[in-house]
């Protein structure tokens, strides 16, 4: 299904009281002055798509001062299927609905796969593995549900085995985890 923005909106988001696009083409190019709000839209658009943020804001943040609630809402289509995609922030809350019912994130990843290349990713070319592999990781969530499953049960064994060590544990118990670690792994 290769799913595509057709209208976004936003209400109490950012800097945005209201804010709607519509008739979106296969390329849109935003424009206009620094500081109007450019990179809030497409960090709503993310918000949306990839089900996070780029600037990782906390909840408040998104939630445009002196307002109680944000919501974002995206209208997504592949020609023959339209679904309805929004995003609730209240109370210290995030919410997903499609088509006005609750979804958990994990439903949702990959629905509309998104990638977001700003400045700061310049570090995945320049900087440590760990960005570039948490890079990877969130394009491969957005590919694949089972891709997201699969890296946080990884990465509840390697809390595990990291307290086993920290509690020195027997050896064979750490042998038997790291056998689990590298099934993770290799998946």
């Amino acid at each position: 299904m290769d799913l595509r923005i057709e209208r976004i909106s936003f209400r109490n988001f950012r800097n945005y009281e209201r804010f709607e696009l519509s008739d979106l083409g296969s390329l849109t190019v935003l424009v206009g002055p620094n500081a109007v709000g450019k990179t809030n839209v497409v960090e709503g658009i993310q918000l949306l798509t990839a089900l996070q943020s780029f600037r990782r804001p906390t909840l408040e943040q998104m939630v445009r001062h002196g307002s109680d609630f944000a919501r974002l809402d995206a209208d997504v289509s592949d020609g023959s299927r339209a679904l309805a995609l929004s995003l609730q922030v209240s109370e210290g809350k995030k919410r997903y609905l499609l088509n006005g019912k609750g979804k958990r994130t994990a439903d949702l990843k990959g629905l509309v796969p998104s990638v977001a290349f700003t400045p700061d990713d310049l570090e995945l070319a320049k900087g440590a593995s760990a960005p570039r592999r948490a890079a990877l990781d969130a394009l491969g969530s957005q590919l694949s549900a089972n891709h997201y499953v699969i890296k946080k049960d990884y990465e509840k064994v390697v809390r595990y085995k990291n307290r086993l060590l920290k509690e020195e544990a027997s050896a064979d118990l750490v042998a038997s985890i790291d056998e689990t670690l590298v099934t993770c792994g290799a998946q």
